[in-house]
């Protein structure tokens, strides 16, 4: 009983930060949008770039996986 809560333990430390990792690295793109919107640029979502002259005429993907 002992070792099988341990082995529990064990694997909840190791996958919470894999999970963790793997939930900033598909927050990333949203994060980066947001913040080039909230300074009044335009996000150019093909590009990953913020773009102060000039605005994004193409589709706007789901930025939010969930």
């Amino acid at each position: 009983m002992l070792k099988s809560r341990r082995m529990v333990i064990f694997a909840a430390a190791l996958a919470a930060p894999v999970i963790a990792y793997l939930g900033y690295l598909n927050a990333i793109d949203f994060w980066a949008a947001d913040a080039c919107l909230d300074r009044g640029g335009s996000y150019h979502y093909d590009l990953g770039e913020c773009s102060f002259t000039e605005n994004y005429r193409g589709d706007v993907p789901s930025l939010w996986p969930l």
